[in-house]
């Protein structure tokens, strides 16, 4: 697991951090071991067949899920889902959908041009959702209205569910199309 490099063990001199990430490995590898199993069920898109900001946001979402970070998974996972929509518009020369719209409106957008399904437009607007309540956050008791209080108030494994439901939404999104649908013009317009 841990391997010595000519500046330390990990490239780490001080042994009280290296006695500290070892703890933390023993902590946490189940869960780690948990979640990685998750996202194997995935086939990882390839660097060249997304856009180079789709790309690493879910790369970012990937890592943050990876380490627990749930609410940066959501977050991240939004921003993949957008960005490739945003891309789409870009390229087909949509300009007036790519920077200036919001993600509501490019859902919306993609659903009535036919780029997406009447299910996926669900479920990306359920992921917008989660997404702006949880970024953006609202003081007083939990209420049906706001379903971001309502995961938060049950806890680390409400919210690392609605993680792996924004994930399932972005990957599924992604992997429902063919390679290199993302960056080919197509007649949209």
């Amino acid at each position: 697991m841990w391997r010595q490099t000519s500046q330390g063990e990990c490239g780490v001199e001080d042994p009280e951090l290296i006695q500290q990430l070892r703890a933390q490995d023993r902590t946490t590898l189940r869960e780690r071991a948990r979640r990685l199993s998750f996202l194997a069920r995935f086939k990882r898109p390839g660097a060249r067949a997304l856009p180079y900001r789709s790309y690493e946001y879910i790369e970012d979402a990937r890592m943050c899920w990876l380490v627990g970070a749930h609410l940066a998974a959501i977050v991240m996972a939004q921003l993949a889902a957008e960005e490739l929509l945003r891309a789409i518009f870009r390229t087909w020369g949509l300009s007036h959908l790519d920077e200036r719209a919001g993600f509501a409106r490019l859902i919306t957008e993609g659903r009535k041009r036919g780029l997406i399904t009447d299910e996926e437009a669900e479920q990306l607007h359920a992921l917008r959702r989660i997404r702006n309540e949880l970024a953006h956050v609202r003081y007083g008791p939990p209420t049906e209205e706001r379903r971001a209080d309502l995961i938060l108030a049950q806890g680390p494994h409400a919210l690392e569910d609605a993680a792996q439901q924004a994930l399932t939404t972005v990957f599924t999104f992604i992997l429902n199309r063919p390679p290199m649908y993302w960056v080919t013009p197509g007649p949209l317009a």
